[in-house]
């Protein structure tokens, strides 16, 4: 099949649903110390800007892996906002090809094994300068509005949010972000630094521009069996580097439509998909993701003739059961011949090389 397929609308030309839908998230500091190929029904984001929107969620929900790490009791300053609602059933996800030695995985990600963790008692919005948090398990999504704002083994049962127009950056490090099962994404915004850290839950790791993903592992995306939510392991936008990382998306069809739509997600619904760079990743094969990675060229975006300089080296593919990594094959909609785009030294898992 050709490497580069190119997306087409559903057959009956209506617009397909609401792919990798946009996930919303709803601190004084808080230490403790393609060529052609028609394929049916891919599912793509939709055409609409994400907005803020307050969640919550009842805690520890998620289906993510047992901690390793302990949890310390600690006197609480101010009483942390808790939730009774309750989480839908998500679907069973996926039992997809764990990742091989030396991939960012569940052995060398999050929360260093032993780690002692104390109840975080601070602000769930952060607007204080240089925030810090460290050690922490924290029940409830963060929204950031400062800058500089440092996540350090921490545990976040919940997503992370940095607001628009508020200049904040967050530098997130051997940490865990697990979102449950909600229509949400594990971090979202603008001006991450993320290091060694899983993202898991929700219907995507990430959505982000001027950011970097590095030694992380993206997965467990968590979608219930009675909504039609799209996901992805990340979704790039503009200046975004994703260096050395195991992205996955294992979450299970739903019989409504729901599902995964890739391992790496670029559309052009805002702006058009720009300097992207994703080096020496591991694109774990899914079970019923149409591929395991879009090129940011989609049809039938606001911006889909725009790509630019999107730059992928030496990743490495998983065939996976049917060979092809995805559904309709490894990637979708990578124009090679849009301004600064590059296609090298990528190949299969089993050491076969794309050209």
């Amino acid at each position: 099949m050709p490497l580069f397929a190119a997306c087409v609308p559903f057959a009956g030309g209506s617009s397909i649903g609401a792919a990798d839908s946009a996930g919303q998230l709803s601190t004084q500091s808080a230490t403790a110390t393609s060529s052609q190929h028609i394929k049916p029904n891919p599912r793509q984001y939709p055409k609409s800007t994400p907005t803020i929107r307050s969640t919550t969620h009842k805690p520890g929900t998620g289906h993510h892996r047992p901690s390793r790490h302990r949890s310390s009791t600690a006197t609480a300053t101010s009483p942390a906002p808790s939730s009774s609602s309750s989480a839908p059933s998500p679907t069973a996800t996926a039992t997809s090809k764990p990742a091989p030695g030396g991939w960012p995985g569940e052995s060398n990600t999050g929360v260093p094994a032993g780690t002692s963790l104390s109840a975080y008692s601070g602000p769930l919005t952060i607007t204080t300068p240089g925030t810090t948090i460290v050690g922490k398990l924290v029940k409830g999504d963060l929204e950031i509005k400062a800058k500089n704002v440092t996540i350090v083994r921490s545990q976040v049962e919940g997503g992370i949010m940095t607001v628009d127009g508020s200049g904040a950056s967050v530098t997130l490090t051997d940490s865990e972000v697990h979102v449950g099962p909600r229509e949400v994404k594990a971090v979202q915004g603008n001006n991450f630094t993320i290091t060694r850290t899983e993202l898991s839950g929700g219907n995507s790791g990430g959505l982000c521009s001027t950011c970097t993903v590095t030694d992380s592992w993206m997965h467990g995306q968590e979608i219930p069996s009675n909504q039609p939510w799209h996901a992805s392991g990340f979704r790039a936008d503009q200046y975004t580097t994703l260096r050395h990382n195991t992205i996955a998306c294992d979450a299970r069809d739903t019989s409504v439509g729901g599902g995964c739509s890739a391992g790496l997600t670029m559309y052009g619904d805002w702006q058009p998909v720009a300097h992207v760079t994703i080096d020496n990743n591991l694109f774990v094969a899914t079970v019923d993701g149409s591929f395991c990675t879009y090129g940011g060229s989609s049809g039938g975006k606001p911006y889909s003739g725009g790509a630019n300089n999107i730059v992928f080296t030496n990743n490495v593919f998983q065939r996976g059961a049917n060979g092809d990594c995805g559904k309709y094959g490894p990637v979708g909609d990578f124009d090679p011949k849009a301004p600064g785009n590059v296609w090298s030294g990528n190949h299969w898992d089993d050491g076969s090389v794309f050209n």
